[in-house]
């Protein structure tokens, strides 16, 4: 998660329990419940690692050189498949010429 992603989260989270527990709720041990599960989120958000934009970059990298790799192995598997259907069709063009003669 990166750090940008983080501070909204926790942003978001305070403010939809806050505003549950402090003005849609009227029972208190429910606003203690909100309050709690909205401690719980936001210590799960700060725990979890926080990326650094230069490897997100270089994964991006990396998936964009694969996606380059298959697509010339395609491109490489499509024209030997031409090649294959061009070598039947003379064949077919040789039978019948010698059908024919």
């Amino acid at each position: 998660m990166l750090m940008k992603t983080k501070v909204t989260a926790i942003v978001m989270v305070l403010i939809s329990m806050g505003y549950s527990a402090f003005f849609i709720v009227k029972q208190d041990w429910v606003k203690w419940c909100i309050a709690a599960c909205a401690v719980l989120v936001v210590s799960i958000i700060i725990s979890t690692k926080t990326k650094n934009l230069q490897e997100t970059y270089v994964r991006i990298e990396m998936i964009s050189i694969a996606v380059h790799q298959a697509l010339n192995k395609m491109a490489k598997a499509a024209t030997d498949l031409g090649d294959i259907v061009d070598r039947l069709a003379i064949r077919h063009i040789d039978i019948a010429r010698e059908l024919k003669s």
